[in-house]
């Protein structure tokens, strides 16, 4: 008995190890830190590690999911989902956010060349426990879709979300894709 459990978890990691496709981006750990902070300004370093892709099958077709590890995904329903860094800054009570880049390198991958044809999946809406999965449309912007075309969104943003006490907080959304 223990060698068949033994044996189907093998199988099962070599499974989901082969369903899955590895973009070497820079062999490190996505990471953001801050570098320098003051009253004034925040300066930070973003360090890409490697992609994570992997394929999900639904009844509309075949999708590629596109994963940083431990990160968020952006989440504009229909819209590619693409992989967000988020950070929840402070900012001074009376202050205007403005992002100034210094520098960024920017490396294009085609990812036929990993093998991968599908589209990105479609970011889809928030279930609550109550519903069932099925009674909920597929959302994806086929138009959107279609484009031949880089989207382009702002590399960095400041969302601000609001006061907690005393504090002025507001999101530093990333997105290095």
């Amino acid at each position: 008995m223990f060698q068949m459990r033994f044996l189907i978890n093998i199988l099962l990691m070599l499974a989901i190890g082969i369903a899955s496709v590895e973009i070497p981006v820079s062999g490190e750990v996505t990471a953001f830190t801050l570098e320098s902070e003051t009253s004034n300004s925040l300066a930070g370093v973003l360090k890409s590690g490697d992609l994570f892709l992997h394929n999900i099958d639904m009844d509309e077709g075949t999708f590629t999911s596109i994963q940083f590890q431990g990160y968020h995904q952006s989440n504009i329903i229909g819209s590619p989902e693409l992989p967000e860094i988020h950070k929840l800054i402070e900012i001074p009570q009376d202050a205007v956010p403005r992002i100034e880049i210094i520098n960024k390198e920017v490396e294009y991958y085609n990812l036929g060349d990993y093998g991968i044809e599908n589209p990105i999946f479609p970011h889809q809406p928030s279930l609550s426990k109550s519903q069932d999965p099925d009674d909920v449309p597929f959302e994806w912007n086929e138009a959107l879709f279609q484009t031949n075309a880089f989207i382009e969104h702002e590399l960095i943003s400041v969302e601000l979300k609001g006061q907690l006490r005393s504090l002025r907080l507001a999101n530093l959304v990333i997105r290095p894709i």
